[in-house]
């Protein structure tokens, strides 16, 4: 009994020694982080966050990304940097703008030693305003060139150059074994199809339609036949993927012009149509204004403006701006959204001289109307920045810049142009901040030449190909994708 008191005292003695010992800490490896920091959550539009911490040891990051949240084959959620020593950090999260249409969540793993963060990220479809921006169908070509009605004894071309340069002279008719008609029209992108205006004014027993084409593969998707009743001019998405408002619809029987509302899934697709007072030449969708400007025939070609309300196109929705200005008629189809979302378009006045207009969206009404220098009328044409603060105008030989601020051209020509033997063709600027415009060729067989200009950081413009890039003898159109690879 006395024994096992004894060795009872001693166990009890041994737990006291024990208990007084503190256990060992746990040290993390990552620390002077922000704990509400571990759910990111973005807009559709907002792009970057920061991401501060500590570390006692070299550190590492892991990103995981849903691949089908993605609008490309890029990923859509990166770091600035995904490793590390120890020490004070400060890493940038950056997302793409959302344009799925959908919500999309990722997750960030930091790892140091035995320690771990866990970060959630999540980006909305939807802007803060609750508006859902439009969704980007990348596509693989830069720019489509439509060539001439055929009246010079050549067969109309749709000429398309990819993202890595390469030209296909005539796609249509590799992938369809025929012409592309008469004359190629107006050309939009919807999602990841094309939609081509296909017009035939000489030769009424043949049809006029929309054709709609994949824009990587150029197969058609659908056709909308109208006959020789209607022969499609200038296109524009209203307001969805199936509604477009058609301009021209000149017709063999009365010489009529008309808008016309598109459904273009529905079998019987014009939903709507109505004739116009004058000869409807070119359209804008600005907010929820639809603007067509044309000219009156009766009036000697005097210019019209009309709007409409995107619910209301109609003819008696239909508002006619008062023009007394000394303009006689439009010059080019052109009209183009500077960044207060007016629209720029390019007139003739009585004597003749090339004149710069701007629409303003508000009043509906032109509020400038400038001399444009040394145009000639022929080979005129305009482009807007991709900021929308200045317009870039190209004569017969020069380009000039226009401040929208001040509505003031510079003085001299931001560089000239000299080497072409007919005329030079429409002008765009890229998503890359460059002047593209065709050069036509007059020589029997040339092919007419597209040419690229960028600014350099001192503000001089050089051509980017030396030679250009040839397309289609006697292309007159340029279309830029809207979307890219």
């Amino acid at each position: 009994m006395r024994n096992f008191s004894f060795l009872m005292l001693l166990l009890s003695a041994m737990g006291l020694v024990s208990c007084s010992e503190e256990s060992p800490k746990v040290i993390p490896d990552f620390s002077n982080y922000n704990p509400s920091e571990l759910n990111q959550q973005f807009f559709a539009d907002k792009v970057d966050s920061e991401f501060s911490f500590s570390s006692i040891s070299s550190w590492t990051a892991v990103v995981d990304d849903d691949p089908s949240a993605n609008s490309d084959t890029e990923p859509w959620l990166t770091l600035s940097s995904t490793s590390g020593v120890s020490g004070d950090h400060v890493i940038t999260i950056n997302v793409k703008k959302n344009t799925t249409g959908a919500d999309r969540q990722g997750s960030i793993v930091l790892t140091s030693g035995k320690s771990t963060i866990s970060i959630l990220v999540e980006q909305l479809q939807t802007l803060e305003d609750g508006s859902v921006p439009e969704k980007i169908y990348p596509v693989d070509f830069r720019y489509i060139t439509l060539s001439g009605t055929g009246m010079r004894g050549e067969d109309p071309l749709v000429s398309y150059i990819k993202n890595d340069g390469t030209v296909i002279p005539d796609y249509y008719y590799q992938v369809h074994n025929e012409s592309v008609g008469e004359n190629p029209g107006d050309v939009i992108q919807v999602k990841d199809n094309i939609i081509l205006l296909i017009q035939l004014y000489w030769c009424w027993n043949t049809t006029n339609k929309i054709q709609i084409l994949n824009s990587n593969s150029f197969e058609e998707v659908k056709t909308i036949d109208f006959g020789s009743d209607l022969s499609p001019h200038s296109i524009v998405n209203i307001k969805d993927d199936n509604m477009f408002l058609l301009v021209g619809g000149e017709t063999k029987s009365n010489n009529t012009y008309s808008l016309n509302i598109i459904d273009i899934e529905s079998n019987k697709p014009i939903k709507s149509s109505f004739e116009v007072p004058f000869s409807a030449q070119i359209l804008s969708k600005v907010g929820d204004k639809i603007v067509v400007v044309g000219g009156r025939e009766s009036e000697g070609r005097s210019p019209s403006i009309a709007f409409f309300d995107v619910n209301n196109i109609t003819l008696e929705g239909m508002r006619q701006s008062e023009i007394d200005m000394g303009l006689l008629y439009t010059n080019k189809v052109s009209l183009e959204k500077d960044k207060n979302n007016n629209l720029w378009t390019l007139m003739v006045n009585a004597n003749y001289e090339i004149m710069l207009c701007c629409i303003d969206m508000e009043t509906e009404k032109i509020i400038h109307n400038i001399k444009v220098p040394a145009a000639i009328t022929s080979t005129t044409s305009l482009a807007v920045s991709n900021d929308g603060a200045s317009i870039y105008v190209r004569t017969h030989e020069a380009f000039y810049k226009l401040n929208v601020d001040n509505a003031i051209f510079s003085e001299d020509p931001l560089f000239e142009h000299r080497e072409h033997t007919g005329t030079v063709n429409d002008l765009k600027m890229t998503k890359e901040g460059t002047l593209l415009f065709i050069d036509e060729r007059l020589e029997d067989g040339a092919p007419s030449v597209v040419y690229e200009y960028k600014e350099n950081a001192d503000g001089n413009w050089t051509r980017l190909l030396e030679k250009g890039v040839a397309v289609g003898r006697g292309a007159g159109k340029l279309y830029v994708a809207k979307y890219e690879k």
